[in-house]
């Protein structure tokens, strides 16, 4: 079974903009647009994995904005290949979500393990890592350059 990961954020970029952005700090820029029962998708390959950005359901936002503070907006899924080590695509997509932040400044919470693991939160300027999974190795601290704090999160 091929893993999950989300990255859930409050942008005023439509799917198709914040996707390329994504995937621009990876050097990747292939997007497919597709419709899907009245609803718009993009989706595009990465390294070890598959991409898709969608717009958030009002319900969706509603539950995101009670629980966590962050009423989102957009969300980037992120599918991992079943048949691979699932520790560099995971490396990947924190990279790719710490620039998309770097150049956005994008409110977002970043979810791990099919959201069962809350990686990081930002809202302004306060970004929050996690300090309760063993996902933060030190090649992935080195990826951190916005300032940060730690802090127990739940993912639910």
């Amino acid at each position: 079974m091929a893993a999950q990961e989300t990255l859930r954020l409050v942008t005023d970029l439509d799917g198709e903009a914040a996707i390329k952005l994504w995937l621009a700090g990876l050097g990747i820029d292939s997007v497919v647009k597709m419709e899907v029962e009245e609803r718009t998708l993009y989706w595009s390959d990465g390294p070890g994995m598959m991409l898709l950005a969608a717009e958030v359901s009002e319900r969706a936002r509603t539950w995101m904005g009670e629980t966590f503070n962050l009423p989102a907006t957009l969300e980037i899924g992120f599918e991992l290949d079943s048949c691979r080590d699932r520790s560099s695509p995971q490396t990947t997509i924190l990279k790719g979500t710490l620039e998309f932040l770097r150049r956005t400044n994008a409110d977002a919470g970043l979810w791990f393990d099919s959201n069962k693991t809350l990686m990081l939160l930002k809202r302004g300027d306060d970004l929050i890592l996690n300090a309760h999974t063993q996902q933060w190795t030190d090649a992935r601290l080195k990826l951190v350059t916005l300032p940060h704090r730690w802090e127990s999160l739940k993912a639910y």
